[in-house]
This record gives C-alpha cells, sequence and structure tokens, in this order.
C-alpha cells in the first residue's frame, strides 16, 4: 500500500494518525497524588495540569484509573485508598487516547492483617454445598471447583435416569465491591450427552439443552450462587471478627483488599 504523501514528499496523515500526533504533544505541568502516603481508606486528592499543542483544536475528556475528570486542562479527584495505588492520567479523544503521566500513592499497611484460603479449601468448601443441590442424579465423584482470575468455575455431571449425561459448566465472577466482595453469574452453559447413536450435534440433545437451560439458570442463581456468596461474607466476616478479638485496643475492622487467582483467595483488614 502507498502512502498518499504531500508537498516535498512528505507523507500526508490519515485523521487518526492526526490526533495521535497531536495527543503525543501534550505537556504534563503537573500530575500529584496529594497525600502520596496514606493511611487505609484515607483519601488522596489527585491532581493534574497539562499544555495543550497550539495545533489541537478537537475536544479531549481526561480521567485517572477510569474516573472521569472532565475536558478542563486542569483539574482533579478524590479518591479513598485501600491499598498502595498507581495513578494513570489518561487522556482520548472519542475512542483514541493515551497515558500522560503515573504518581504513585503508599499506604501504611504496618497495622493491617492478611488472610489467606487456598483453591483447596475453597473446593472443599463449596463442592459439599453444590452436591447437595443434585443429590441422587450426581455422576462420576461429583462437581469440580477450580479457581481462575476472579472466577469460580464449576463443572457437574449429571446423570439423566440411565438415558445419557448432562455436563453443567458455570462460572462465576468475584470480586471486590467497596468493603464487601461480591459473586456475580458470569455463564451457566449446559451440555446434553444422550445415549444415542447419532448423540452428537442432535436435535433431540439440542432441543433438550434449549428446554433445561431456564431450569439450571434457576438453580444456579437461587442455590449455588447463593451458597457461595454466603460462604464468601462468613469468611471476610469470620475473619473480621477475629481479627478485632486479637487486637489489643478492640478497634474496628474493614476489607481494604481481596484477591481472587487460581491459587486461592486473599484477603487484607485494616483498621478503619
Amino acid at each position: 500500500m502507498v502512502e498518499p504523501v504531500g508537498k516535498g514528499g512528505i507523507p500526508v496523515l490519515t485523521p487518526v494518525e492526526e490526533k495521535e500526533a497531536l495527543l503525543a504533544q501534550i505537556q504534563v505541568v503537573k500530575f500529584t497524588a496529594a497525600p502520596a502516603n496514606v493511611e487505609p481508606f484515607q483519601n488522596t486528592t489527585v491532581s493534574y495540569q497539562v499544555k495543550l499543542p497550539a495545533a489541537l483544536k478537537f475536544p479531549l475528556i481526561y480521567s485517572v484509573n477510569q474516573k472521569e475528570l472532565g475536558d478542563a486542562a486542569e483539574g482533579s479527584g478524590v479518591f479513598a485508598i485501600t491499598a498502595n495505588t498507581t495513578f494513570q492520567l489518561y487522556v482520548s479523544a472519542g475512542p483514541i487516547g493515551r497515558i500522560l503521566a503515573t504518581t504513585q500513592v503508599t499506604m501504611d499497611q504496618s497495622q493491617c492483617k492478611m488472610a489467606f484460603l487456598s483453591a483447596a479449601a475453597i473446593a472443599a468448601l463449596l463442592e459439599p454445598q453444590i452436591d447437595q443441590s443434585f443429590t441422587g442424579t450426581l455422576a462420576g465423584a461429583g462437581s469440580t471447583v477450580t479457581l481462575g482470575a476472579g472466577l469460580i468455575s464449576i463443572q457437574i455431571p449429571v446423570n439423566l435416569q440411565g438415558q445419557g449425561t448432562m455436563n453443567i459448566d458455570i462460572e462465576l465472577g468475584v470480586a471486590q465491591s467497596g468493603q464487601s466482595v461480591i459473586v456475580g453469574d458470569d455463564s451457566v452453559t449446559v451440555k446434553i450427552h444422550l445415549n444415542t447413536d447419532a448423540n452428537v450435534g442432535s436435535w433431540c440433545s439440542n432441543a433438550m439443552q434449549q428446554v433445561v437451560q431456564p431450569f439450571m439458570q434457576h438453580i444456579v442463581d437461587n442455590e449455588i450462587l447463593t451458597a457461595i456468596q454466603d460462604m464468601v461474607t462468613k469468611q471476610l466476616s469470620d475473619f473480621i471478627t477475629s481479627t478485632e478479638q486479637s487486637d489489643p485496643a478492640h478497634r474496628t475492622f474493614a476489607l481494604a483488599s481481596f484477591s481472587l487467582t487460581a491459587a486461592g483467595a486473599s484477603f487484607m483488614v485494616c483498621p478503619s
């Protein structure tokens, strides 16, 4: 592909390339967080000031860590700190954008307490509760629970009274929301295997999947999801209670950060 050229053989930029080039010319005068060293749950104010190139005439939007701060070349936002945080100043013009600067805020974690629940321990807690919802119909060794980044994956093999098997795959999203941990239904997939010669992709299997899917969704939303949310809430509540009781000053603690990985779940609670 031959690039268009202008006078003197200089390549002509496309509108997107022109915007990207102008965004790259923005100068950051100031990007700071004050205070930069905070206690748990303390607020910090992140402020920015930029200088725009004279040729830049299109509107811009500035944001810090996905929090939109407006279209002015100078502004600020207030953020509650619950962990060591890197703030990024981002500028966008429609779908085009770039990171202009970063700044760091450090949280004093010396009074905070950590807890870790391994993937094996989580599976041991959840699998019996899930199996209880399918008593008498489970195939093989029952349900299997595995973890991922922010995800709980569940596989449930079910017998169809000798006519075949049904595999239920469930993915639940787990994320921190303020000082709580919320479990949400990401997806529920039902696959049915009948004991017929032409089972794979058969009309009968597909028809049964369409009928069974809403029933399985109901079970997930009203039994499995609720059981897992209760388990997560109880683990967090028990950890906070234990921490408060063992604290010499009997201070009140609250969830500061939570993460879920393939290895397990991590909780950090801090004096609030």
